[in-house]
């Protein structure tokens, strides 16, 4: 009964391969982190720049708030000496003189620093008042900064009026702090009693109240300083775009070189290991193959890392196993023999000796030149060689050891050639078996090659359709001789293959499952192999490979 095989289905494998895994961990111990860096890199980007930004704008505020504060004690200075000038205390408690009087006693005095004086009494009228000409309130700039005074009776602590100055900003400033930074950072003065911007600004001063604005297209942010003296704010303002777009601009090229590096990561990674797993999978390759049965794999065992030592213990392993498997085997296959054999001796040798008897007695009877003279002849030597492969078969479960002798493999060859042609004849199939040629010699047991030859053409013969057609072809070559037995039959299923060696196993009815497991125990026994290569449809060969006799 033919047994087909089932259609095969691609699976998913898990877990996945070692170098898969290889490659997994490469990318989440490397590649994930530069992945999440350049991402921070990216959200930063902005808030580093807004913190840099910040940064020199209170740096331009200290510098600023150190001009005022250093330059605001000889400000003062001078309008106290003004505010003690007799013509000045004069005007402001006596009956008012002429302009020119006051304006002539004061005009000495007058810092290049002030754009306007004014004079007022303890009531707040205002006696005097006037703008210099020459040097004052020519700068430009814009509003002055308004101060007010108090003015005593001599160098006394009576207060007898007020001094009111309006002095310009680039005195207490300098042209230092008004230049315009490199970052664009611009500066603006304010008056806290008018809360008049002193210094021209490129945009409307109220956007300076909030600590972020937009103008221009940019987004901008502030910061402020308020004085007492002089009273006066102070306030930086710089564009934070154009800083930032360059921060995220490094951020992203930052990116790009990260996610190159990556990717010349994860390609290192996959060829790196490709070439380490390269080894392991021929190991794993040759490990499937040994669970097989087939045990004549080995591996390349290039280099000498731990990989080529593995792959170089797993060849010396192998060897190790195939001799201790092939001693192994020959005891077993001995043993099995002997224990097939003793059950069955008895009664098979006694069989045969009273067939060899009734025989005999019949020879004796028959004339010379009967025409079943023949057959009766070849009867007994059948007798004769079922008789000697008991006796060999009993000693063989009596002493463990089969006696090898040098002989002609063509000789076995044709004895079990002659006992298949009637399995063949009564299929009407062919056996195709060369003409012996040159002696080929080997050391074994007659009989066990006989019987090894003769069950793999009654398997042969077995497997063909009406008609069909069994070759024999032997080769010598190398020290070994390979034998095939190939036959034009439906070939053997792919799930029957696995087990063909099995005991007792058949496909077919009637048969015992012991055929080829014997064959391939004699095989190996007589240190040689038996392999089956099929494919459905086509045909079946077994090859059967023995050492030459030395």
């Amino acid at each position: 009964m033919a047994i087909r095989a089932g259609p095969k289905h691609d699976v998913m494998r898990w877990p996945p391969s070692l170098r898969t895994r290889f490659v997994l961990l490469v990318v989440a111990g490397a590649v994930v982190p530069l992945a999440l860096i350049g991402l921070w890199l990216t959200r930063t980007a902005a808030r580093s720049g807004e913190e840099l930004l910040r940064s020199r704008l209170v740096q331009t505020l200290d510098r600023s708030v150190q001009e005022v504060v250093g330059r605001w004690p000889s400000v003062r200075s001078d309008l106290l000496t003004i505010s003690e000038s007799p013509s000045v205390q004069r005007a402001v408690t006596g009956p008012p003189r002429s302009a020119d009087a006051v304006d002539d006693a004061v005009r000495s005095e007058f810092p290049g620093s002030l754009r306007a004086l004014t004079l007022q009494d303890l009531r707040g009228n205002i006696v005097w008042s006037e703008r210099p000409v020459g040097g004052v309130g020519t700068d430009g700039v814009g509003p002055g900064l308004l101060v007010q005074l108090p003015v005593f009776a001599g160098r006394g602590l009576e207060q007898i009026g007020s001094l009111g100055a309006e002095l310009a900003i680039a005195a207490l400033l300098g042209e230092t702090s008004l230049q315009t930074s490199p970052l664009g950072t611009v500066l603006a003065a304010f008056d806290p009693s008018t809360h008049a911007s002193l210094l021209p600004l490129p945009f409307d001063a109220g956007m300076l109240e909030a600590d972020r604005f937009s103008w221009g297209g940019d987004d901008w942010i502030t910061d402020r300083r308020t004085l007492t003296e002089p009273p006066m704010v102070l306030v930086a303002a710089a564009p934070l775009t154009p800083l930032t777009e360059a921060f995220e601009e490094a951020a992203r090229r930052g990116l790009l070189v990260l996610l190159v590096v990556a990717g010349v990561v994860i390609v290192m990674a996959v060829t790196l290991t490709g070439r380490m797993t390269r080894s392991l999978k021929r190991l794993a390759a040759a490990a499937d193959a040994v669970s097989r049965g087939e045990l004549d794999h080995c591996v390349e065992s290039a280099g000498h890392d731990e990989i080529g030592r593995v792959a170089h213990a797993f060849n010396t392993m192998m060897e190790s196993l195939r001799r201790t498997l092939g001693e192994l085997a020959d005891r077993q296959a001995l043993a099995a023999v002997g224990e097939f054999a003793a059950s069955l001796s008895h009664e098979v040798r006694n069989a045969l000796t009273s067939i060899r008897l009734d025989l005999q007695v019949t020879g004796e009877q028959l004339p010379d030149g009967a025409a079943v003279k023949e057959p009766h002849e070849r009867a007994l030597k059948e007798v004769a060689r079922l008789n000697e492969t008991v006796t060999g078969a009993l000693e063989l479960a009596r002493s463990g050891r089969r006696k090898h002798v040098q002989l002609d493999l063509w000789t076995p060859m044709k004895a079990a050639a002659h006992a298949a042609r009637p399995e063949f004849a009564a299929r009407h199939a062919r056996l195709d078996l060369p003409e012996s040629g040159e002696a080929i010699t080997v050391a074994a047991d007659a009989a066990a090659l006989e019987q090894l030859f003769l069950n793999v053409l009654l398997n042969a013969a077995q497997a063909l359709d009406e008609g069909g057609t069994a070759a024999v072809r032997i080769e010598a070559a190398d020290g070994r001789v390979s034998v095939r037995i190939r036959d034009d039959g439906p070939g053997i299923p792919a799930e029957a293959l696995d087990r063909v060696f099995e005991a007792f196993y058949s496909t077919r009815d009637g048969g015992t499952g012991l055929g080829l497991p014997i064959a391939r125990r004699i095989a190996q026994a007589h240190g040689g192999q038996l392999r089956i290569h099929t494919e459905l449809g086509t045909g079946t060969e077994v090859e059967i490979t023995l050492p030459l006799a030395m």
